[in-house]
């Protein structure tokens, strides 16, 4: 079973993660320029880092009607991109092979402020893999059941509401922070199992994925650490 305990890089990957808010925080206040009707680009920072779909995320904005701002968010990954991505099965984290994530997000911005923001963003998100070993749930039959190998799929979809603020670095380059809460619809489904079998243990510790009629809505907490370019 190509399964281990939380590896030390994990832990290092939420430090570059800190690491790279601080610096993004400590950035903002090196100049009182604001973004004001101008169309950029961006780089999230923080997507590529955690999660069990890491992905980069790039996006390009545009102001359509004074302070507001239209634009979409396009993220992708792969066993290429991130070599080492798991899932929590049971108490260990797997690695993904064939590992692919695609997402793309619209997203309306309203300036209350030179720096200030509300957005609200659509997201929508797939992900596939293929993991070997572990310990899943079947809800529709409240069982839980080993295997040797599966391939794993996720869809995943809702809104966000989000408050940012971005300032320059430079003439062109900045950074953007923003935090939101909303609502998202979750799908996920096993297929091709390998050596399925009913497990001796039916009350698993800190189980990972389900399977077979899981899903449903949940509340998700986002943050997000960006650089932006201006294009004009």
């Amino acid at each position: 079973m190509k399964c281990f305990s939380p590896p030390y890089r994990i832990k290092i990957r939420y430090l570059i993660v800190v690491a790279l808010l601080s610096s993004g925080l400590k950035a903002t206040g090196q100049s009182s320029e604001p973004l004001q009707f101008k169309s950029y680009i961006t780089l999230n920072f923080i997507s590529p880092f955690v999660g069990i779909s890491p992905r980069w995320k790039t996006g390009i904005y545009m102001p359509v009607y004074k302070s507001v701002y239209v634009g979409t968010e396009l993220g992708f990954g792969s066993t290429l991109l991130s070599p080492e991505a798991r899932i929590k099965i049971g108490p260990n984290y797997c690695v993904q092979h064939d590992y692919k994530s695609f997402e793309i997000g619209p997203e309306l911005i309203v300036m209350v402020h030179p720096k200030h923001f509300l957005s609200l963003k659509y997201g929508h998100l797939s992900h596939s893999s293929t993991i070997e070993g572990g310990t899943f749930l079947n809800e529709k039959e409240n069982l839980f059941y080993d295997f040797e190998a599966l391939d794993y799929d996720r869809t995943v979809k809702g809104f966000i509401f989000f408050y940012g603020y971005m300032d320059t670095i430079s003439k062109r380059i900045g950074v953007i922070f923003k935090v939101g809460l909303g609502d998202r619809d979750r799908e996920i489904s096993f297929t091709n199992i390998k050596n399925m079998r009913l497990s001796s243990d039916q009350d698993p510790p800190n189980l990972g994925p389900k399977s077979d009629g899981s899903g449903g809505e949940s509340d998700v907490f986002r943050f997000d650490l960006k650089l932006y370019y201006l294009l004009r």
